[in-house]
């Protein structure tokens, strides 16, 4: 997803990044859990992610809000 020119990124691996839209640069990367269940959500201040736990079948998974300008 872009918003305000920076795109993010969550990898199915679980992996988000930062990207500036206008070249590419990346802002930042973090690791953040084993599965992605869908792209963040974003306001203001924050981005929010969904994670799946890594044992199939369980059912359980996890949010996370994290900083746009840093992802801690």
């Amino acid at each position: 997803m872009i918003w305000k020119g920076t795109l993010y990124l969550l990898v199915d691996d679980g992996t988000l990044m930062a990207f500036r839209a206008k070249n590419g640069k990346m802002d930042w990367r973090r690791s953040i859990g084993a599965l992605a269940a869908s792209s963040p959500a974003v306001d203001e201040f924050r981005l929010y992610v969904v994670l799946l736990e890594g044992v199939k079948g369980s059912r359980k998974g996890k949010i996370m809000s994290l900083s746009r300008r840093t992802g801690q």
